[in-house]
């Protein structure tokens, strides 16, 4: 099986406690920050690594500053210069959606096609609440040539997450 990058995906709060301990901070071979437009980022004046900031709101619907292809490409991009054994922290303001999403897809780029099913699992492993934002996955299916099926995977993870948090066993 292929290396892939270990993730922590976070809240803002939790990522600016990280950054901005040095020790912490030298951990880490990449950061993908994501926030509002106008949204302080946590302090990276510790970390000399790679880093993505990204300015979008949450929102899975293309309305006001909403993701877009051109920030996904930037994304894609981004996760295909992380080396393969990297750790990499990314959050966004809660560690729900925008970081979730952020994290299948760059699993997405280093998986490689055929294994979308498995990604979500690994990212839940990581997140629990992960709710990862379907625009940013819709645009990074298409952008990475996936006919769907990525997000058919988390169309599918979802439906089947909410029955088990539903079911009164």
């Amino acid at each position: 099986m292929t290396t892939l990058p270990q993730l922590l995906i976070t809240d803002v709060y939790d990522a600016a406690d990280i950054l901005e301990d040095r020790v912490s901070c030298s951990s880490f071979g990449a950061v993908m920050s994501f926030g509002s437009p106008g949204s302080a980022a946590p302090p990276l004046k510790l970390f000399n690594g790679p880093t993505l900031r990204m300015e979008f709101d949450d929102v899975e619907v293309e309305v006001g500053s909403h993701p877009t292809r051109k920030h996904v490409r930037e994304i894609i991009k981004f996760c295909r210069q992380v080396p393969d054994d990297a750790k990499v922290l990314i959050h966004c303001h809660a560690g729900i959606s925008r970081s979730t999403a952020a994290g299948m897809i760059l699993l997405a780029v280093k998986m490689g096609p055929g294994q979308e099913k498995q990604i979500l699992p690994l990212i839940h492993r990581v997140r629990e609440c992960a709710d990862p934002n379907r625009l940013m996955i819709r645009y990074a299916d298409d952008l990475l040539g996936l006919n769907g099926d990525l997000l058919a995977a988390l169309t599918s993870w979802m439906y089947i997450r909410r029955i088990r948090e539903s079911a009164p066993w």
